[in-house]
């Protein structure tokens, strides 16, 4: 249990200290987060029909068919499936750990953030490779899925996994399509390294495929060509898109317009990718985009936003001083496309999202990144606009100023954070609706970063946020077409696992929850969470009782133990029809694992074993919850009653803080409402209603439980060592953010 109340950022450390993927490759995955959850991703039966980025059509590059069930070459790749699942070692195992954990697509992406990083990429020539990347991994798993669903392929069997197999046909793989693509689209960005390494890894994730009795050598080696054939046809139009341009117009010079900053090295003062804003965009028009000039050089509102760099400069608080560095993003990191990477990555491991809508949402992520890149260079060598460590030396203000971060070689106007950071967070609060309001809390925090850092003006900031909320909205326009049916108020659009699905649901205070909350504007929503629904155990082969799974729910779970192997466990339905996927299939025990079902009403387990196992079902609610009124509250005794305020985001609701007839101590919350995020704390708090996140944060705390749920009401043991008379008020706090969401001061 955490006791200090000191603010950090725990994602700095995550994003500007990553594990090298390739250094993983070798010596393990120590420094790598692990997946959420373990078990097959989703099924996603549409995605070969979704529409790609480069290719003209899914089926544009065709596979050959796989060997015919039953065939002399299908029992031979089975036999060799079996014979690799004999001569496992734990090192094979690893490599087939690193290359499939959920989600699939993360190696590749910390390759490329450990590649920027590696090569000191600018960000423009960063931004555009994500974007690459990140297409070329979209639309070879596109292409792969359409060819999946004409071949139908099932996976081997009876060949003791070591990692889930696909809930989608095995034929052509996925992951060796994602390799494929991946590995040939970053041997082009960054030609430093040998071709054949790239080849070499990509090669090393589909044999992992095969080692791990999870695919047949036909699947890897059709979807290692189908990768390879969709990263040709990305790279074939990145050589076309104008990035190798050279520069050969004069640089503007005199009073008011960019030059080198003076702290530059000699060999550094050359502007950085002055043509960045001619280079081919994905869906953005640069003309219609038409920013306004800057504040003119020497004019009052340019003096008081240079003034106001040089005080807020001078003051720097420890706290500034620490958002300035978490998103400095400079030379050696990933850079801040990189940075929204790593947050995008963060955001999928909590969700459980089928490949295919994963690979969409680093491509509509890197896609508007790559376009705000290159926005706001066009704007930055439209208008040449000075850094402020120039107009305040130049104009008097301080001669010796100096800026906390380094200042970039290249104009002020817009700020590059700003814009990247803007359209990200339209991208992924489409994406998130549930997280909207905390994705555009980071992009203002970038932006203001660059204030703190003194290397922006006020206006860079504003009208970067602008002008990069714009390229978020082209592309979040062009993801409405894509035919990526999902949740979200336009059927194209949001995960299915931010938005309740219909069912009727009511707080305490008679709010019906019957419209999907994401539809309806200003309707309260909840965060998704787990629900426990029953605990079974038994001994040999049998059928559980039966339990319900909610018509409302998102999905189901189960967590299981075995103790002799072989072990089998298949949902059945109220029916009697089996599912056609196990939730559990062990060749080995004892052991522990996780399987998932989406079917909803009655279900039973059908297990097949020969000693004792137990199975704990979870259902994923998104709805409030209502949490009934313990028993024996009506005569319990009442020490405090608070209501509950907005901080930094909304929240509202009444804590009632009882003293139970056999001396627990109990925190009621009823009709309780906060904005939505994942990581939510219950905190008595000793500061006497805080009304900002610092008063909170810089008063003593004591965590009482992570926060249930976003709506609804719900009860939350104190524990018996709190002294409750020390602490006035109730806080919610967000650990993700480090923000105050909500707070309660209690009256006795």
């Amino acid at each position: 249990m955490r006791g200090s109340s000191t603010r950090g950022r725990r994602a700095v450390a995550g994003v500007l200290g990553l594990a090298l993927v390739a250094g993983a490759c070798t010596s393990g995955d120590s420094d790598r987060p692990p997946p959420t959850v373990a078990g097959a991703v989703p099924a996603e039966s549409t995605a070969g029909s979704w529409k790609p980025w480069v290719l003209t059509s899914p089926d544009q590059i065709k596979v050959p068919a796989p060997p015919k069930a039953g065939s002399d070459a299908a029992k031979a790749e089975l036999a060799e499936v079996k014979d690799l699942a004999t001569r496992r070692t734990p090192q094979v195992e690893q490599q087939a750990h690193h290359w499939s954990d959920y989600p699939a697509l993360e190696p590749w992406v910390r390759k490329n953030m450990e590649l920027v990083s590696e090569q000191s990429k600018n960000p423009p020539l960063a931004s555009r490779g994500y974007g690459l990347v990140s297409v070329a991994m979209y639309d070879a798993i596109v292409s792969t899925y359409h060819w999946k669903y004409v071949f139908k392929r099932e996976a081997p069997e009876g060949t003791n996994p070591v990692v889930p197999a696909g809930a989608d046909p095995s034929y052509p793989d996925e992951h060796a399509a994602i390799a494929g693509a991946a590995s040939r689209v970053l041997a082009y960005l960054f030609p430093e390294r040998p071709a054949a390494q790239y080849d070499a890894e990509a090669e090393a994730a589909a044999e992992s495929r095969v080692a791990a009795g999870v695919n047949f050598r036909s699947d890897v080696d059709a979807g290692l060509a189908l990768g390879r054939a969709v990263a040709d046809a990305v790279i074939a139009r990145a050589r076309t898109d104008g990035s190798d341009h050279h520069f050969e117009g004069l640089i503007p010079t005199g009073t008011g317009l960019w030059a080198p900053p003076p702290t530059a090295a000699p060999d550094k003062r050359q502007p950085v990718e002055p043509l960045a804003g001619t280079w081919r965009t994905w869906v953005t028009d640069m003309k219609a985009l038409d920013p306004p000039p800057p504040p003119a050089y020497g004019s009052p509102q340019f003096m008081a936003e240079a003034q106001e760099v040089l005080e807020t400069s001078r003051k720097l608080t420890s706290e500034q001083k620490k958002v300035a560095e978490y998103w400095a993003g400079g030379a050696g990191t990933p850079l801040p496309p990189g940075i929204w990477n790593q947050i995008l990555l963060d955001t999928v491991r909590e969700e459980r999202l089928s490949t295919p809508r994963i690979a969409r949402d680093f491509a509509l992520l890197n896609v508007a990144q790559s376009d705000a890149g290159q926005a706001a260079w066009d704007c930055k060598y439209k208008f040449w606009s000075p850094r402020p460590i120039n107009a305040i030396r130049d104009l008097g203000l301080d001669p010796e100023f100096k800026s906390h971060l380094p200042t970039p070689v290249f104009p002020s106007y817009v700020s590059g954070h700003s814009t990247y950071s803007a359209a990200a967070s339209e991208v992924l609060g489409y994406l998130f609706p549930a997280k909207a309001a905390d994705f555009k809390a980071k992009a203002q925090e970038a932006a203001v970063s660059r204030l703190y850092g003194g290397i922006h003006y006020k206006t860079d900031n504003d009208v970067g946020l602008q002008i990069g909320s714009k390229v978020g909205q082209l592309t979040v326009a062009r993801a409405r077409q894509d035919r990526a049916a999902g949740g979200g108020p336009d059927a194209a659009g949001a995960q299915t696992v931010n938005t309740r699905p219909s069912g009727a649901a009511t707080t305490g205070s008679g709010v019906n929850f019957d419209t999907p909350p994401s539809s309806v504007p200003g309707i309260r929503k909840s965060q998704p969470y787990w629900s426990p629904v029953a605990t079974i155990e038994g001994t040999g082969n049998t059928t559980s009782r039966s339990f319900t799974i909610d018509g409302a729910a998102l999905q189901w779970r189960v967590s299981w133990h075995c103790e002799t192997a072989p072990f089998t466990m298949v949902p059945v339905n109220a029916a009697g029809q089996e599912s056609r996927r196990k939730v559990a299939d062990a060749l080995s025990c004892p052991s522990d694992g996780e399987g998932f079902a989406a079917d909803k009403g009655g279900q039973t387990l059908k297990v097949t074993t020969a000693g004792r196992w137990k199975a704990t079902v979870e259902q994923q609610i998104d709805s409030p919850l209502v949490e009934p009124a313990p028993a024996g509250l009506a005569s319990a005794r009442l020490l405090g009653t608070a209501e509950v305020y907005d901080v930094d985001r909304d929240g509202e609701g009444t804590a009632k803080i009882y003293e139970m007839p056999d001396g627990t101590r109990l925190i009621r919350l009823e009709d309780f409402f906060v904005s939505i995020n994942s990581d939510l704390e219950l905190r008595l708090s000793e500061s006497t209603g805080p009304k900002s996140t610092d008063e909170a944060a810089n008063a003593p705390f004591k965590l009482i439980a992570p926060l249930k749920a976003t709506v609804g009401s719900m009860n939350y043991e104190v524990p018996r060592d709190v002294d409750i008379s020390k602490y006035p008020s109730i806080v919610i706090w967000c650990e993700i953010t480090r923000n105050a969401y909500a707070a309660a001061s209690i009256q006795r």
